[in-house]
């Protein structure tokens, strides 16, 4: 499990997205419309992108603080972050995929490298294409390569940007549920971001309404 509060603030054009979030050993679903800010928040918690000022701090570690100038580097944040479009690598077999974050992690044996891949394949039953390259598999199938790459980590949280929005219905339908229960395998804390307010409820233990970046509600579903 794992436990992050962020509290940032960045301009963008035409608002200012002014977000504070604290998600503890759960899954929190962002829910809001395009150009809500939903990735922005995203891939600053990851690292990819530094907001102008606030603080970010996962695990009682400080990864982000604009007044103190600490930014800690996406390999130093244990963060899996799963972007909309997955940014697989095309000449890379699934496998390869999946162990290219082992490659900068600082002290695994190249044996518990791969014993570790191994695992997460087996996890997300995706033997039958570990050899094969991403554009030799189903959309569907990518999504989960691209999960495998993010928990390869094994990370603190998991952020995933409307991972499941390039599927259709029945793809979606199934690849929520698929989600639901290598949750309750892993344990770890989980913010998805999704347009989608009836999948938000769906899969969120809580759900938070951002809008034009701001965060108007944080409850329950069923509230």
């Amino acid at each position: 499990m794992g436990n992050v509060e962020v509290d940032i603030r960045t301009r963008l054009h035409p608002f200012l997205l002014a977000a504070s979030l604290e998600v503890r050993d759960e899954l929190l679903a962002l829910v809001g419309p395009g150009g809500s800010g939903k990735s922005i928040l995203l891939r600053s918690i990851a690292g990819i992108y530094t907001p102008d000022d606030g603080t970010i701090v996962s695990e009682g570690t400080v990864l982000f603080n604009g007044v103190l100038g600490v930014n800690l580097p996406p390999n130093e944040r244990r963060i899996g972050y799963v972007p909309q479009n997955f940014a697989l690598f095309p000449h890379l077999s699934v496998e390869e995929n999946i162990a290219f974050p082992l490659r900068k992690a600082t002290s695994q044996a190249s044996s518990e490298s791969a014993t570790r891949v191994n695992d997460i394949i087996e996890l997300l039953r995706l033997g039958r294409i570990r050899r094969q390259r991403p554009a030799d598999i189903s959309t569907a199938d990518r999504v989960w390569v691209a999960i495998a790459r993010a928990l390869i980590v094994d990370p603190d949280i998991l952020l995933l940007d409307d991972t499941f929005a390039s599927l259709d219905q029945a793809e979606r339908q199934q690849a929520r549920h698929g989600f639901a229960a290598l949750r309750n395998a892993i344990h770890v804390a989980t913010i998805v971001a999704t347009g989608e307010l009836e999948e938000a409820c769906e899969i969120g233990d809580r759900v938070a309404i951002l809008e034009r970046g701001r965060v108007l509600q944080v409850d329950h579903p069923a509230n």
